[in-house]
């Protein structure tokens, strides 16, 4: 697709740079930032979630999770994704997704009897993330707030979900029971 020098261009690092993150740690290769990855992303549509598990052999895949190819490349370079914000449907899937693992995992501690320690750790993250990335502690602290927020989410969800099912299958017009006795 693009050279190094052009790919370290669009990017915005050099291409001594480049080259350092495509040789392995074994060869003195430099770890991908999460930054440069996310630059990465909106400049070329590929999969944040591949560039950071950093896997060489496994194949490359957009952003959508289908497998990259230049078609999405080119449709990164039309659509020019300049700012991390998702659609409203995505932001409520992945709350939910990651609300319904959460319960998984501390419904799994408290089988197994480690659930205060689970719960330490999650806290631990989510203070490391809020730390890094910022959080409005109204929200989430607020249960009179959170609570009527999570329930709009799925609510949202829901209305989300029908609407897609409405476009993929439309509803077929039944004939009126004139026509049907004929």
């Amino acid at each position: 697709m693009l050279y190094q020098k052009e790919f370290a261009d669009l990017i915005g690092c050099s291409r001594i740079y480049v080259q350092k993150i495509e040789q392995t740690p074994q060869h003195s290769g430099q770890r991908l930032s999460e930054k440069l990855a996310q630059r990465i992303f909106h400049e070329t549509g590929v999969s944040l979630i591949w560039l950071l598990d950093g896997d060489p052999l496994a194949p490359p895949l957009s952003g959508r999770g289908e497998p990259y190819t230049r078609q999405t490349f080119e449709r990164a370079q039309a659509e020019k994704i300049y700012y991390d914000r998702v659609p409203d449907w995505q932001f409520s899937n992945d709350f939910l997704d990651f609300a319904g693992r959460l319960r998984a995992i501390l419904a799994r501690a408290n089988q197994r009897k480690t659930y205060y320690m689970v719960a330490y750790q999650v806290r631990k993250f989510i203070d490391s993330l809020a730390d890094k990335h910022g959080e409005d502690k109204t929200e989430s602290t607020n249960r009179l707030i959170t609570i009527p927020a999570i329930e709009r989410e799925i609510a949202e969800w829901k209305r989300l979900v029908k609407q897609a099912r409405e476009v993929t299958w439309p509803k077929k017009k039944r004939p009126s029971p004139k026509k049907r006795r004929r």
